[in-house]
């Protein structure tokens, strides 16, 4: 039975992937790939307002698992990095609402990372994308024609990449409307077998293979 499992799976090889985290969702061919979006979220569904290039549209990710290396992506339904859908990025801040050029000292684009389902007993990782950068030593982003790009290098120093939830955040601090927000989570997906020597789990025998690579979205 179990030789017959292993038959029907075939393994998935550790390719590089990398993106370029440059606002620009089509750098090149094949840069985001269909099955990389993992959540939409409806327009307009901000408390208060609109904050046009901070509504969330869709949250892609893609874990470069050769290089150790999380992306993430964020659509807008907006201009990326403009808060008060003037048409520019906010080449005069004015407060309200605060729309200063690029992500300014009132604008903001962050993630947050944890844990999902296992407590794995690493940090996680908060990328606040404020003042045209993020802070974190691991951490990158960048705003531009059609999206922002999040980069975390050493991942799986701060999250199992394959079993974590995130929490998107996005919006003005100075403005009236509340800040727009996603919440998404990956986790592995485990399937126990009856054997005659007990109970195991599909999980724990295709990572001794090398061959789990399967994640299930939540």
């Amino acid at each position: 039975m179990i030789s017959s499992i292993f038959a029907a799976i075939a393994p998935l090889p550790v390719a590089a992937r990398t993106i370029t985290v440059d606002g620009n969702s089509a750098s090149y061919a094949g840069e985001w790939l269909a099955g990389d979006q993992w959540q939409t979220d409806p327009q307009g569904d901000i408390a208060g307002g609109t904050i046009f290039g901070y509504d969330l549209e869709a949250l892609w990710g893609h874990y470069d698992e050769a290089n150790d290396t999380m992306y993430f992506r964020l659509d807008v339904w907006g201009t990326p990095a403009d808060l008060d859908g003037n048409g520019n990025t906010g080449t005069v801040c004015d407060i309200p609402p605060g729309d200063c050029a690029g992500v300014g000292q009132y604008e903001q684009y962050t993630i947050i990372l944890s844990d999902n389902t296992e407590d794995s007993g690493l940090p996680g990782a908060v990328l606040e994308y404020k003042n045209n950068a993020v802070a974190h030593i691991d951490g990158s982003a960048q705003w531009g024609s059609n999206c922002v790009e999040f980069k975390l290098l050493h991942a799986s120093n701060y999250i199992d990449p394959i079993d974590f939830c995130i929490v998107v955040a996005a919006g003005g601090m100075v403005d009236l409307p509340g800040e727009d927000v996603m919440r998404y989570c990956l986790s592995e997906v485990e399937v126990s077998l009856l054997t005659p020597f007990g109970i195991i789990t599909l999980v724990g025998i295709l990572s001794i293979l090398g061959l789990w690579r399967v994640r299930r979205k939540q």
